[in-house]
């Protein structure tokens, strides 16, 4: 009826490669930008070397600057998946919570052996596993 813990635990697992994953990829996206400045700074040293001055070449900080947009829209959403991967993963595969096997009502911290609900005698493992929220 509920999902046990194993399998709540094996899904949170996934859920955070998945996560880390997605972060590899968009830090692999944001690299691109880089690598295409890296390669027209590059071009612009070794071409302004041979016409000497005919066009006037970007500089390094306007390289820069153009190419910042495009690789921040990337890394952003990577550093925070990368930081937060774990409490997503917490929010998207939650522990379940005990209930009485009977009606299904939570059972909290310190309760009866009997449900409050519907009166049925409880497990003594789900009584002292309840939360206390």
């Amino acid at each position: 009826m509920y999902p046990s813990l194993e399998y709540v635990l094996t899904k949170r697992y996934l859920v955070g490669v998945f996560l880390r994953c997605g972060a590899l990829a968009l830090f692999i996206m944001g690299a691109i930008p880089l690598l295409q400045m890296a390669v027209q700074i590059i071009s612009d040293n070794t071409s302004s070397r041979i016409q000497m001055g005919i066009q006037r070449r970007l500089t390094t900080l306007e390289l820069m600057l153009a190419y910042l947009p495009a690789t921040l829209q990337y890394i952003v959403p990577a550093v925070v998946l990368l930081m937060f991967h774990d409490r997503m993963a917490r929010w998207i595969a939650p522990l379940p919570r005990p209930r009485c096997p009977e009606c299904g009502y939570w059972i909290r911290a310190g309760a009866s052996p009997k449900c409050p609900e519907c009166g049925s005698a409880l497990p003594k493992a789900l009584v002292e596993r309840g939360e206390d929220k």
